[in-house]
């Protein structure tokens, strides 16, 4: 157990995503960050799927847009807005709580996700599996430009990746070195 207080991802599986098997997009898209995230951060990790039945209002919510900046602000509005409310019985530290919503589908032709850099907020396709992970990331003070290509025999891109995760590299699951920093020095600011 750590004596930090631990970080809480809450995960809105968009109503667009009814069809697929829970378990499945939790062991692809999500799991596998858990151990990383406490590695840096030195803190136990929850990650939290809700549905329609647990979140309706938010599980329908229209992400395709063409301006995804406008999808985030819209989306985060909302979340913030149900915080408010709910902050009167349960409070949240929006430095170490995030909310995301998963969904089917990239937001427009050209992103699959968006974040605000160590905001509360994200949006992340299953299009790749490292989406999710990526959007939070950001949301936890990982940046694109500390991302890195690793060589263990073959090329992995990192976490951060922002190169559309070339088809001719894998994935290493995990965030480069910089970027563990950023998210540990970002981190050590909160008990």
């Amino acid at each position: 157990m750590h004596s930090k207080k631990p970080l809480l991802v809450m995960v809105f599986v968009h109503d667009d995503l009814a069809d697929y098997n829970r378990n499945t997009l939790y062991d692809n898209h999500l799991a596998w960050l858990i151990p990383e995230l406490e590695e840096i951060s030195g803190r136990d990790v929850a990650i939290i799927m809700l549905e329609k039945n647990r979140a309706p209002e938010l599980t329908s919510f229209d992400y395709r847009n063409e301006n995804e900046v406008a999808a985030l602000r819209t989306w985060t509005d909302q979340i913030s807005g149900l915080l408010y409310e709910a902050s009167l019985t349960k409070p949240y530290d929006l430095n170490i709580n995030k909310f995301l919503l998963l969904t089917r589908y990239n937001i427009n032709n050209s992103v699959r996700g968006i974040a605000t850099m160590t905001g509360h907020c994200g949006i992340a396709a299953i299009t790749s599996y490292r989406n999710a992970a990526h959007e939070i990331g950001h949301m936890f003070g990982a940046t694109h430009e500390d991302s890195e290509v690793a060589y263990d025999g073959w090329w992995n891109d990192t976490i951060m990746s922002t190169d559309n995760f070339s088809p001719f590299r894998g994935n290493v699951y995990r965030f480069s070195d910089k970027n563990k920093d950023n998210i540990r020095n970002h981190l050590n600011q909160f008990p």
